[in-house]
């Protein structure tokens, strides 16, 4: 790896820590739109911040920001966990996803971290461009570690279950695409 990326890293990793410390804590910022920003003409929930929206499958959070939840519903080697019974998949089969599916999990660890803590110091007035900066390389990573390994598990189904998970998959896409990415009758 070189030295480049390395520093990459490492400021990523180092973000989340100290916006905090920046900011003298999670005291302070926001507006007199509310707190966090958000206009007093958008109904949240309190609790976790995200925008109440006609479209239930992929809220919005006040930051823009994707939340983990979000995130973990595009993870589709567990989609496919999920379908096991209408794929009718054989046990070696699940196994294998399964051991996939805990390496995945693994892997995105630090990336949902750090987006958790992002979002956590957006909902108390964090720094946004900050956030604009670094929040879409911690989704970038967790969807790239995602279709990475949906192609390995792939690899692991026999054809017939590979073409019907396949075509769950690409409905699943369809149905977690943002409305300007969907097709229009």
């Amino acid at each position: 790896m070189s030295a480049r990326k390395l520093s990459l890293v490492a400021v990523l990793l180092v973000l989340p820590a100290l916006l905090p410390a920046q900011r003298g804590g999670r005291s302070g910022g926001g507006s007199s739109a509310g707190a966090g920003g958000t206009p007093p003409d958008v109904s949240t929930s309190t609790k976790s911040g995200i925008k109440i929206d006609k479209d239930p499958v992929r809220p919005k959070t006040d930051n823009g920001i994707p939340s983990t939840k979000d995130l973990q519903r595009e993870n589709m080697v567990n989609f496919v966990l999920d379908k096991k019974k209408d794929l009718k998949l054989s046990d070696d089969e699940v196994k294998a996803l399964k051991q996939i599916n805990d390496h995945i999990k693994d892997t995105v660890t630090s990336p949902m971290k750090s987006l958790d803590s992002i979002s956590g110091e957006m909902k108390h007035g964090g720094d946004m461009r900050a956030a604009r900066v670094f929040a879409p390389n911690y989704v970038a990573e967790v969807r790239a570690q995602y279709d990475t390994f949906l192609k390995e598990a792939l690899t692991k189904l026999s054809d017939e279950h590979q073409k019907a998970a396949n075509e769950l998959i690409e409905a699943r896409k369809k149905e977690l695409a943002p409305e300007k990415d969907k097709p229009q009758p």
